[in-house]
């Protein structure tokens, strides 16, 4: 017959034992702890080449107008900042 400490001790093994076995087949039922790669994402829909064609039309216009507005502007009022109450 087994003394209480070395009962006590036989069990703690026993606990151990099961929970290595237990644990790790506990995370590989539940994915192996790692998550699924997410689905790629799909691809936005082409524009259509009119919309796109308007869209580089309109951006070149702004850009020729910024360019006039700037070339217009005097070298020396570049530095020009508005006064607080202005703000």
């Amino acid at each position: 017959m087994l003394s209480v400490s070395q009962e006590e001790n036989a069990m703690s093994v026993t606990r151990l034992a099961t929970g290595m076995v237990i644990v790790p087949l506990v995370v590989i039922a539940c994915g192996g702890g790692t998550s699924p790669a997410p689905a790629p994402a799909p691809a936005p829909a082409a524009p259509n080449s009119q919309v796109l064609m308007q869209l580089r039309s309109d951006w070149q216009a702004q850009k020729d107008m910024m360019m006039k507005i700037a070339d217009a502007m005097p070298e020396n009022k570049f530095t020009y900042k508005s006064t607080p109450p202005q703000r």
